[in-house]
């Protein structure tokens, strides 16, 4: 089901966006898989970090 609403959301997109992008956790295989066989590949990766203010 997942595979159906990604493609057709790109469906949709095609003519209106030039590149569709995804942020997907690199250890989440599943959502990997769906998306190279999709036809998406992995151009970046990016780390998340937590920025914790210090006071006094």
């Amino acid at each position: 089901m997942g595979a159906a609403v990604v493609a057709t959301l790109c469906g949709r997109l095609v003519g209106e966006v030039e590149h569709v992008t995804l942020n997907v956790r690199g250890d989440n295989v599943a959502a990997l898989r769906l998306y190279r066989g999709l036809g998406f590949t992995a151009v970046a990766e990016y780390g998340e970090y937590t920025l914790t203010a210090r006071l006094g």
